[in-house]
């Protein structure tokens, strides 16, 4: 029977194909690995781009169960801080950007069953819990979504205990506030951009905003750059020139290497072609 011994197949026609497969799998593996490490930057941009369009954004995709697993949930929109120190550093990235998102985005209730009641800021631009402190401070469920406070005969809002004039004059205002509120639907609750009138999420809607906010009153190199017909190698390499990444003798100085100046170097020329001679 064939077997293998340190990874190489034994007792079997050294000549079979078939029998190498293993083998050639394994440097296959490590060839990908050493050429990803090599990649120009504009290699990997477009491998970056072609990766991101094949991923599915659906709610259940297999990338979305994993992270979610691996993290944790801090809401259902996004997961915990993490803290660990190896092999998290892309997600942590990533992570650290949904302060700033989150306040660009809107919560569009569906079925409920993802927004608070109390917590999310659904009806104004501030959580019900912020507007209303000293009702939400007796509330029964503060932690309550959208589906567990709504029925069809309207808003179910129960309190620790029997409420004062005061503050039955507050639950009033409360009430009147989100007296426009529809109902719950079949369909998910969804996160929406605020920008735009359609709500719909994209990084170029993002970048458009960045950059008018950055960019007031100087001229639009990026787009220009971005947009270009140049190759996508002249692109990478000019605005890694423009944000000064590139190792010059500028940018390595800083870094605190040695560099040795045109003299010296035309000196040791001089010295090599008087030794040859």
């Amino acid at each position: 029977m064939p077997t293998t011994y340190l990874g190489m197949p034994l007792g079997s026609e050294h000549k079979a194909g078939e029998i190498w497969d293993g083998v050639l799998e394994k440097i296959e593996k490590r060839l990908a690995r050493w050429k990803a490490q090599y990649i120009s930057l504009g290699g990997k941009l477009i491998l970056i781009n072609s990766v991101l369009d094949a991923l599915p954004t659906e709610d259940h995709a297999l990338w979305r169960e994993v992270i979610r697993h691996k993290f944790g949930e801090l809401n259902p929109w996004c997961t915990n801080v993490s803290t660990d120190t190896y092999g998290v550093g892309v997600w942590k990235t990533i992570r650290a950007l949904w302060p700033k998102l989150e306040g660009n985005l809107q919560k569009r209730v569906g079925d409920g069953k993802r927004i608070k009641f109390w917590k999310d800021a659904w009806k104004e631009q501030s959580p019900l819990m912020e507007i209303f402190p000293d009702v939400f401070i007796l509330s029964n469920n503060p932690d309550g979504t959208i589906y567990d406070m709504w029925s069809a005969q309207g808003w179910n809002l129960f309190f620790r205990r029997l409420l004062n004039d005061w503050e039955i004059d507050i639950v009033a205002d409360l009430l009147n506030r989100i007296d426009d509120f529809n109902g719950t639907t079949a369909e998910p609750d969804t996160l929406r951009w605020k920008h735009n009138i359609d709500g719909q999420f994209s990084v170029k809607r993002v970048y458009k905003m960045e950059e008018r906010v950055q960019c007031r009153g100087q001229p639009k190199i990026w787009r220009n750059l971005w947009n270009s017909p140049s190759p996508t190698k002249v692109k990478c390499f000019t605005w890694l020139v423009v944000k000064r990444a590139c190792l010059t003798q500028e940018v390595l100085k800083k870094k605190g290497a040695i560099i040795v100046s045109r003299d010296v170097k035309a000196l040791i020329v001089e010295m090599l072609q008087a030794a040859r001679t």
